[in-house]
């Protein structure tokens, strides 16, 4: 199981806008007020998660995160063609779509200010980490501390090997069945239980 910080999908009223607008049948009225804006920047995926923490993703077709979603696709279809189960909404797939800052958000962690740099931030991720290693005793951490406090990429990736550990124990919040055909599309970041860390079985 891979967890993966990245959009593995766009939304579905954006796609469509672009599959209209090279057809040329571009509605007229399109982003014509903040629903529609809303609608074409945002997955369903997206306003789950701002619900629960507060916290917008950033927006794959109005952000840069676009750049390295457009990357992702082609690795996930790499993988797809190996014969591996892909599915954009993480259900019985080998990837899941996952959110380090929001996860951190929901375990009570604070995670302001830990991934830009200077000598300020990085007291500020080395509270996160102890903080997070103290909560994860059943984890062997090994040297990555040191790793983590360096980077706040690294940081992330063992966020998200968790995070994704979570999914297999089926201890994240999925799409709905009303939501799965849209995830499929749009993909869906899996958030997880609030006590995973402590008590993870």
């Amino acid at each position: 199981m891979l967890g993966i910080d990245c959009p593995v999908g766009w939304p579905r009223q954006f796609t469509d806008l672009l599959i209209a607008a090279r057809a040329g049948k571009v509605p007229p009225d399109t982003a014509g007020d903040a629903a529609g804006k809303q609608a074409l920047a945002f997955r369903r995926t997206d306003l789950a998660v701002h619900a629960v923490t507060g916290r917008w993703p950033l927006s794959v077709s109005a952000d840069r995160i676009a750049y390295p979603a457009m990357r992702c696709a082609g690795l996930l279809a790499r993988l797809a063609a190996t014969g591996q189960q892909v599915r954009r909404s993480g259900i019985d797939s080998l990837v899941a779509e996952v959110y380090p800052a929001a996860a951190l958000r929901i375990w009570g962690l604070a995670t302001a200010s830990y991934k830009a740099a200077g000598a300020t931030i990085s007291d500020s991720r080395s509270g996160l980490v102890d903080a997070l290693m103290n909560q994860t005793g059943w984890l062997n951490w090994g040297d990555w501390r040191f790793l983590c406090l360096e980077s706040h990429d690294a940081l992330d990736a063992v966020v998200c090997s968790i995070v994704a550990g979570a999914v297999q124990l089926g201890r994240t919040t999925g799409p709905t069945d009303d939501e799965v055909a849209v995830a499929e599309e749009e993909g869906w970041i899996h958030l997880p239980d609030r006590d995973f860390l402590t008590r993870p079985r």
